[in-house]
């Protein structure tokens, strides 16, 4: 996956000029394996290797919306911490994002995971119709705003790529 999907987090990364992540799900957390950054990249908590908690971050949610219920269960049954003002710590509000984003296909991080930094993310599907990875576009609130109906058609756009890539048919 990680082969097939570094030339379009590049491109992507080079057409919304913000920071691209690629991430799998991990027991809960999101696990990041690569990072393009664009023109107008910032630093992120998010490293490669570093792990973060699902609920709170764009990859972590589009991940976690996709895993068996009771994996989704067992995740918000455990103590969820408040990053920052906008983290979402009800349960209910949770079951009702992930809903969400199974519905419209990708997920957004509105400052719930650091103050200031906006996040949308979508899956990758392989040949099984299984969720096995995450694509993120992060970058400053100020900036993402203005933009994120372009950066979510870009997004949109990889992600069916490097899914057909590894043999995903809708």
């Amino acid at each position: 996956m990680v082969e097939v999907a570094i030339p379009y987090l590049k491109k992507l990364s080079s057409l919304t000029q913000e920071t691209c992540f690629l991430g799998v799900y991990n027991h809960g957390h999101v696990v990041y394996l690569y990072k393009s950054e664009g023109t107008l990249a910032i630093q992120t908590n998010a490293h490669l290797g570093s792990r973060m908690p699902a609920y709170c971050t764009g990859i972590g949610k589009a991940l976690l919306a996709y895993q068996p219920q009771e994996e989704i269960d067992l995740r918000l049954k455990e103590p969820l911490v408040k990053y920052t003002e906008n983290t979402i710590i009800d349960r209910v509000g949770l079951y009702e994002a992930l809903a969400d984003i199974r519905l419209k296909g990708y997920s957004f991080d509105n400052e719930e995971n650091e103050e200031g930094l906006t996040c949308v993310a979508k899956p990758i599907f392989n040949y099984t119709g299984n969720v096995i990875g995450a694509i993120s576009v992060a970058g400053p609130t100020n900036r993402m705003k203005p933009k994120i109906d372009q950066v979510i058609n870009e997004l949109k756009n990889v992600c069916q790529v490097v899914s057909r890539r590894l043999g995903y048919i809708e």
